[in-house]
């Protein structure tokens, strides 16, 4: 009878744990949040991880997707605090996911003490814009559709803008600035509340595609062309500002990128390393549709 041979075998695959990578945002209807996903889900299919993603209500203060994300769901976990954070402001929001349990955490387009960050240059890509409408197109009466007041990302582009203006000796006025909340029909409503102030402007430039079409829906229901009579500017360069009528001229933001560096961050911690706190995605020199060599050379 043949003796048997003992030898040292891996252990069985079911054996080896499996990292999974978590991804908390507020829906996935809108291009940001879905371009953001596909770079993280690459990453974790590139790992061979698992991947969970979670849409739930933005928190003002608990909310039901507390119970769905956790140790026993997710390993680590990628947030894009803009779209979660607003309600809470961003010191509670940060404790908020911190207590929710996988751990590291990273935010897309956030900071806070505990967690890491990947980030992406929005005041350059905010420079570039307003530099362009300012030197290449002599604009001077430039209305900024602003974001959420107190998001870390608007505010960043709106002082982008305040920079520019100062740069270039065209007094601030705060008539100009309309907030829209990232929100296309809250943008269009409340462009059209100032031009009936008496605001005319010769330019808008918004904080995001969203708001920039809403800006273009209030011009046309004032009987103004686009670009003819004013220009406008959003900032993504998502799906729908590239297949809107007329084609949105935009800053383009790398959020497939941003999304790839935010799980890198995370399994890289998961895997014993010690990356940076922040991570920053450079913005590509392509960044404005139909001005692009102009565009990078203003902003360089």
């Amino acid at each position: 009878m043949p003796a048997h041979v003992h030898s040292k075998r891996p252990p069985p695959r079911a054996l080896v744990k499996r990292r999974t990578l978590g991804f908390l945002t507020d829906s996935f209807t809108d291009y940001y949040q879905l371009a953001l996903l596909g770079g993280a889900m690459a990453v974790a299919r590139d790992r061979r991880a698992g991947f969970v993603a979670f849409a739930g209500r933005v928190p003002a203060a608990e909310t039901a997707v507390g119970s769905l994300v956790s140790t026993a769901s997710a390993d680590g976990l990628v947030v894009t605090a803009p779209t979660m954070s607003y309600r809470m402001g961003n010191e509670a929001f940060v404790r908020y996911a911190r207590a929710l349990g996988p751990s590291p955490v990273c935010f897309i387009a956030g900071q806070g003490s505990g967690v890491h960050s990947a980030l992406a240059d929005n005041r350059g890509g905010m420079r570039a814009a307003v530099v362009h409408l300012v030197t290449v197109h002599d604009k001077k009466r430039i209305v900024f559709l602003r974001g959420y007041v107190g998001n870390p990302e608007a505010e960043e582009r709106f002082s982008a803008y305040r920079e520019v203006l100062e740069e270039h000796g065209i007094a601030y006025d705060d008539a100009l600035v309309v907030v829209g909340n990232f929100e296309r029909y809250t943008a269009r409503d409340a462009l059209l509340a100032a031009m009936a102030r008496g605001v005319v402007p010769d330019a808008v430039v918004a904080s995001n595609d969203l708001m920039a079409l809403g800006a273009i829906d209030a011009l046309g229901v004032r009987g103004l062309s686009v670009p003819g009579d004013v220009a406008v500017v959003g900032f993504d360069d998502s799906d729908e500002g590239r297949f809107a009528s007329p084609t949105l001229t935009s800053v383009r933001q790398p959020l497939d990128a941003q999304g790839r560096s935010a799980a890198k961050l995370v399994f890289e911690i998961l895997e014993g390393g010690t990356p940076p706190t922040t991570s920053t995605v450079p913005r590509p020199l392509s960044t404005i549709g139909h001005c692009l060599t102009t565009i990078a050379r203003a902003s360089s």
